[in-house]
């Protein structure tokens, strides 16, 4: 089998900083999505593993997401009642959730721009993100987007040429023909 940590390091991912910055998220990430990009690699054997990123980065992303969403009303009580607690003093506590909704966020637009997606969809994508973060951690959500934002240009300073044919029968099988 193909093994997805050295798919995506074959993009140059580890380029990254956040990928040596939170190695556990990144081992998570690996191996929570080995199985889905097994089973991509044993349907479609002849399509290049690294064909495959871009899906799983997706639903990883729409998963992250919705999970971080469903819990941003008890995880803002969290923040507020560790704020009042401990006020300005840092706190050790680790939002996971958080974590992996930002490293996959990352991987999730640094695929967009390695394979060329257009930039107002990324931005977008980016912009969604940061607002809910934002809004659980009482941040301004533009240097959250900012940051999300470098990841898609790296990619696209590492950019794989890809046909428009071949993006679009992606999309087309990613949300099926019309």
């Amino acid at each position: 089998m193909n093994n997805l940590k050295q798919a995506l390091l074959d993009t140059h991912i580890n380029q990254l900083e956040i990928i040596s910055q939170c190695e556990d998220i990144w081992n998570w990430y690996c191996d929570n999505n080995q199985s889905l990009f097994d089973k991509a690699c044993l349907n479609k054997p002849d399509s290049q593993p690294s064909s495959h990123l871009l899906g799983i980065a997706t639903k990883q992303h729409i998963e992250c997401l919705d999970r971080y969403t469903q819990q941003s009303e008890s995880s803002l009580a969290m923040n507020q009642a560790l704020e009042n607690t401990l006020g300005g003093k840092e706190n050790k506590f680790r939002h996971i959730e958080q974590e992996q909704l930002i490293l996959t966020t990352h991987i999730w637009l640094y695929l967009q721009g390695y394979l060329g997606l257009d930039f107002s969809l990324s931005n977008d994508y980016a912009a969604k993100t940061a607002n809910s973060i934002a809004q659980v951690t009482n941040q301004n959500e533009q240097p959250i987007r900012t940051k999300f934002l470098e990841s898609y240009y790296m990619g696209t300073q590492l950019h794989r040429p890809q046909t428009q044919s071949s993006i679009i029968g992606w999309f087309k099988k990613l949300f099926g023909s019309y």
